[in-house]
């Protein structure tokens, strides 16, 4: 269920957040990166159903754009603060910002863990039914072959040049 892969996600993210934090290797952050994207995988668009099938059964789903709104903003607001924090306190010790993130992952954990799911009616939509319309739709429609390819090259682009900071930092000298 949704609780599951909230709880697995958020553990996977601090283990990674922990990892980061004493790696000192190849292999380390390898591995790091490795858990730390399945958990944000398995948290990516999790919370919002939960939230919305959480709003459902309490009967309050007309709600959920003004409480997602809202959440969004409030993630938007602590990412911009922990930006500036994250600055000030890697300034003194890199260790400790992941640290610091693992602990907010574990919070999460330990939140997800005593929240209580709520009860969704089964339908007969398997994966498979459900790849077999994506790749079908993916098919049929050029637009849609075009944006994905699109969107790979730039998450690519950003994405490639992200782990290419450090060299090129190493290269010029600076910290």
């Amino acid at each position: 269920g949704r609780k599951r892969a909230l709880v697995i996600g958020s553990l996977l993210c601090a283990i990674g957040m922990v990892t980061f934090a004493f790696g000192n290797n190849f292999i380390d952050f390898s591995l790091a990166i490795t858990l730390f994207a399945i958990g944000a995988s398995l948290l990516s668009g999790t919370n919002e159903a939960f939230l919305f099938d959480t709003l459902k059964t309490l009967e309050r789903e007309k709600e959920y754009g003004a409480i997602f709104g809202k959440a969004k903003t409030l993630t938007i607001a602590g990412a911009m603060i922990a930006s500036v924090l994250g600055g000030y306190i890697a300034s003194h010790s890199m260790t400790a910002t992941f640290l610091l993130s693992a602990l907010a992952y574990f919070i999460m954990f330990a939140v997800m863990l005593n929240t209580k799911e709520p009860m969704r009616r089964q339908n007969d939509v398997t994966a498979i039914s459900i790849t077999h319309h994506a790749i079908r739709t993916i098919l049929l429609y050029p637009t849609i072959r075009w944006y994905i390819a699109f969107s790979s090259f730039t998450n690519f682009l950003i994405w490639g040049t992200f782990f290419l900071y450090q060299p090129y930092f190493r290269t010029f000298n600076i910290p």
